[in-house]
């Protein structure tokens, strides 16, 4: 999934033990977060990058916990936990102007 501006790019492939964070012109690895900085026992299963390319946020699982996680694009902290109930999270978006973000699951 690229960023909204698109600089910067994903590439999934679910589920990741691992989320890198690419430079879509010259096509570099910028940062790689490991299970450590996900923490995400069961993997990564969506990512999607803020309109504005400040943070990006991570929908991964822990068992029977589902949780996303948002981090600051340039420095890789961890911003915030959100946690959801219901089912594993296949989707993530934010809206245009970055105020809301949407989560997705199957049936």
């Amino acid at each position: 999934r690229a960023s909204y501006d698109g600089t910067h790019d994903y590439t999934p492939n679910p589920p990741l033990m691992e989320a890198k964070i690419w430079d879509r012109s010259q096509w570099s690895v910028l940062q790689t977060f490991g299970m450590d900085e996900l923490r995400f026992r069961e993997g990564v299963y969506a990512v999607s990058f803020s309109p504005d390319g400040k943070m990006f946020a991570v929908g991964g699982s822990n068992h029977d916990e589902h949780l996303v996680r948002l981090f600051d694009m340039s420095t890789g902290a961890e911003l915030a936990v959100l946690a959801k109930d219901g089912g594993l999270i296949t989707d993530l978006v934010f809206n245009a102007a970055g105020t809301l973000l949407a989560t997705a699951q199957p049936n």
